[in-house]
């Protein structure tokens, strides 16, 4: 009864706050997603919602060869981070080096480990987030690894996530509350105090604009937090070790809108328009903290006629880091629901999920990139299941080439 009771006033503060924006929204209702309800499946074809294009990153330097992942994709470059975050290396959209961003050290201008990064092309200048949680640092250099400046962030600053808002601005994401918010879970479920954040703060709020000149803080973007309710499951090992699962969502998304933010406790996506607004625009129900286990919404992705929304099942689990989720496509002009499986066109049997995590990845709205492995693309080929260009591409690739990036442009 008090479950169903808090399910009620639930809705009835969504509906409030629905009523209270229904200007801003030009009438439109606010959808409420019930992540509990089993929806019917539908297949999409992914050419259906988005344009694809591929592109293998060129070896014809040994020095661009690498294991690594995609830092950040602007118009006319691919930046990737080598794995151990040593260098950052600087591709065309072609897929041909062209620089790179190798410091890592102890000395001035020097990084140990590159977290994150975004890339200002017109300006030539590559702000990398570095070191660990608790030290972090906002760096500066040019693609050719010229040493800028160092951005001063408040040393509790914790793995943020930011974007270049404007030519003097940018728009950081801080998770130094929710760090706090595990750490303090953690203790109750040890009936302990051995977790502890460092002593250092991060900012004031979660959501900041900064200085790109001295990283003096602008000023915070107002976006409703709730830092009693901590998203996370976790299970005691031997040697009295925690194994935990978060809820691993998109809090800070660029769209053609503005930009999607998002404290998932809170169970609200906001949309932060180009007009400065603040707008609720997509509402998870029952509340992720009222759900054991937990199932929390992730921002949603536009495509085409239909909203894409990631709903992750939060379950600690050894060989599951990031816990179960399902696809759910929302038709826009209907409001009708489905759970989605999106296959590729080219390539026969192969399912793939639109991840709003790596799309924070991207200066272009709407964009997000998929890596295909080269080794199962070989066997692919073997088979006769791959067709078009991305046959073509794969059968002109040798097996010490790098792996296939396949960019998915989501149909405005």
């Amino acid at each position: 009864m008090k479950a169903k009771l808090q399910n009620y006033l639930f809705l009835f503060l969504l509906l409030l706050l629905a009523s209270c924006s229904s200007t801003s929204r030009k009438g439109k209702d606010l959808p409420v997603i019930d992540v509990t309800k089993t929806y019917p499946e539908k297949t999409f074809r992914l050419s259906e919602l988005a344009d694809v294009n591929y592109v293998s990153l060129s070896t014809d330097s040994a020095a661009y060869l690498f294991d690594g992942n995609v830092l950040n994709v602007t118009p006319h470059n691919i930046v990737i981070r080598t794995r151990r975050g040593s260098a950052v290396l600087f591709f065309d959209e072609q897929g041909r080096p062209k620089s790179r961003i190798s410091r890592k050290g102890s000395g001035p201008g020097e990084y140990n480990y590159v977290n994150k990064g975004v890339y200002d092309e017109r300006r030539d200048e590559a702000y990398l987030s570095t070191g660990m949680p608790g030290n972090i640092k906002l760096m500066v250099y040019t693609s050719q690894g010229e040493y800028l400046r160092t951005l001063p962030v408040p040393p509790g600053t914790s793995n943020p996530i930011f974007y270049i808002f404007n030519d003097s601005t940018l728009l950081i994401h801080d998770n130094y509350w929710i760090e706090k918010g595990y750490m303090r879970k953690l203790n109750e479920l040890s009936h302990s105090n051995q977790y502890s954040m460092p002593p250092a703060k991060g900012y004031d709020k979660s959501f900041v604009f900064i200085s790109r000149k001295d990283g003096h803080v602008i000023s915070y973007l107002d976006v409703p937090e709730n830092d009693q309710v901590v998203l996370m499951s976790a299970i005691r090992l031997e040697n009295n070790f925690w194994l935990r699962n978060f809820s691993f969502t998109a809090r800070l998304l660029k769209n053609r809108h503005g930009y999607l933010v998002y404290n998932a406790e809170t169970d609200t996506v906001y949309q932060y328009t180009k007009d400065k607004e603040l707008v609720p625009v997509m509402a998870q129900t029952p509340p992720a903290s009222s759900l054991d286990p937990i199932l929390s919404m992730n921002a949603f992705v536009e495509a085409g006629t239909y909203q894409l929304i990631e709903v992750t099942t939060v379950v600690a689990q050894l060989g599951n880091p990031y816990g179960n989720s399902i696809m759910l496509a929302r038709n826009t002009e209907t409001g009708e629901i489905n759970q989605a499986k999106i296959v590729m066109d080219d390539y026969e049997g192969k399912e793939v999920k639109i991840n709003p995590l790596s799309m924070e990845k991207m200066e272009e709205p709407g964009l997000d990139l998929v890596e295909l492995k080269l080794d199962e693309l070989k066997e692919a080929l073997d088979a006769g299941k791959l067709s078009g260009k991305l046959k073509e591409l794969v059968a002109s690739l040798s097996d010490d080439d790098n792996d296939v990036y396949m960019f998915v442009r989501m149909k405005p």
